[in-house]
């Protein structure tokens, strides 16, 4: 058993490799040398007594106490921020929390966030990013107040608005033939090497869904990395690294700024909705209201609706 961790820098470091899956992009991340990340790392695993990546031909690839030390860092750090908004806040303002995946917050960023800042100047609105399923439980642990997701989470009891759909499509370099192209087929998608998100997201299983729905097993898919960070995703694609699957609301700024293409793959059925979720029992009629009508000239693809019958409302404090 370990007598004292010092928790320190060097775990946001960790991090940061964790996610990016090389001392190399870690360190463009974090403003320093690939060498000093990697003394940051080596100083940990001899503190801790474990290993905490392997080298492989496809990056760095965390062991299970890296698994879990990350767990308890993400834990840590959602802590100290929370601590650090309340300390020295005597009367804070009106505060609504909302949760995004990370491919809705292409969609939620531009589209949501703008006229809930205009019907509300002063409300103060805060961010957490996750995947659907954590997102979809810290609602039901009233950790936040709004999630937007795309397709389904495993959490039942929610009113629930659609917003909008989302589909899955391949970005590739800007100068490859696929983009002259327009569209790749399956096959050429089962050649091509995969930079994809990890298993356990809503992206990846969409994905692997579609496959075996055209009748093709998922292992046959070439992945050389798992990463969760869409823009070192991206990055790596722009320079040539590979190829990835992902969402089109999520690529969309990167294809406008010539970052990268995308093109369709052909045969595969990929499409998914984007929906905000709330607690039918909380106080926030008004902001879903405004919400729904937040833009009578455009009016979302499909007709808003809640999930649930109306129940006798609570007061809720932002």
């Amino acid at each position: 058993m370990l007598e004292k961790v010092r928790y320190d820098g060097r775990y946001a470091s960790l991090l940061t490799v964790y996610q990016c899956g090389s001392y190399t992009l870690a360190a463009q991340e974090l403003a320093l040398t690939p060498s000093a990340v990697s003394k940051q790392i080596h100083s940990l695993e001899k503190e801790l007594s474990v290993k905490l990546f392997r080298r492989t031909r496809s990056g760095l690839m965390p062991s299970a106490d890296c698994e879990t030390v990350v767990a308890y860092i993400k834990r840590i750090q959602h802590v100290c921020h929370e601590m650090s908004e309340e300390i020295g806040t005597a009367r804070r303002p009106e505060r609504l929390t909302i949760g995004l995946t990370p491919s809705a917050q292409a969609f939620a960023l531009p589209e949501i966030l703008p006229v809930l800042s205009k019907a509300y100047p002063q409300m103060q609105i805060k961010i957490s990013v996750g995947a659907a399923d954590e997102l979809c439980e810290k609602l039901q642990h009233e950790e936040i107040d709004l999630a937007v997701i795309e397709g389904a989470c495993g959490a039942d009891g929610f009113g629930s608005i659609m917003l909008d759909t989302d589909h899955l499509t391949v970005a590739v370099p800007p100068d490859s033939p696929f983009a002259r192209r327009g569209f790749m087929t399956l096959s050429e998608l089962l050649n091509e090497k995969l930079i994809l998100k990890p298993r356990e997201s809503g992206t990846r299983r969409l994905l692997e869904s579609g496959l075996l729905g055209a009748g093709i097993s998922p292992s046959r898919l070439k992945v050389i990395m798992e990463m969760e960070n869409v823009d070192t995703i991206l990055r790596l694609v722009s320079a040539g690294y590979g190829l990835s699957v992902l969402s089109d609301n999520a690529c969309r700024n990167y294809v406008a700024r010539g970052d990268i293409a995308t093109v369709s793959p052909e045969g595969l059925s990929m499409s998914r909705s984007i929906r905000i979720l709330y607690r039918p029992d909380d106080n926030l009629s008004a902001i879903i209201q405004t919400i729904r009508t937040r833009d009578d000239r455009n009016p979302p693809r499909a007709p808003a609706r809640t999930d649930n019958p109306p129940q006798k409302r609570r007061t809720h404090c932002l």
